[in-house]
């Protein structure tokens, strides 16, 4: 019997076993900062379909830490006017609920 193909076999098995558990759900993200706010809710009914519940993403990135590096006031303009495949939300919500959205996004750190 051939020994040869042995060590190559479970190289490639072991990178198949990386990859399905690296494709896996994402880690939940830490608990939210004022979970239970007005911001909270809007953005359970406005942005958790691509960010995610949890801040965690899906189809869009991670929020968890958008805190960290934007400011509000980016927070804000990213989400009146979209870019980079996210939708503007200028003329969907007042610009009250934008800036609280953005408030407390800018708390998630």
């Amino acid at each position: 019997m051939r020994k040869g193909w042995q060590i190559p076999l479970a190289a490639v098995a072991v990178a198949v076993a990386a990859m399905v558990v690296g494709c896996g759900e994402k880690a939940p993200a830490k608990p939210l900062v004022e979970a239970d706010s007005p911001a909270a809710k809007l953005y359970a009914s406005n942005c958790s379909g691509c960010h995610g519940d949890g801040l965690q993403g899906r189809s869009g990135p991670a929020l968890a830490n958008i805190g960290a590096k934007l400011d509000a006031a980016a927070i804000e303009q990213r989400i009146a006017k979209g870019g980079t495949g996210m939708p503007a939300f200028e003329g969907r919500l007042e610009q009250g609920q934008i800036r609280e959205l953005a408030g407390w996004l800018a708390k998630q750190q």
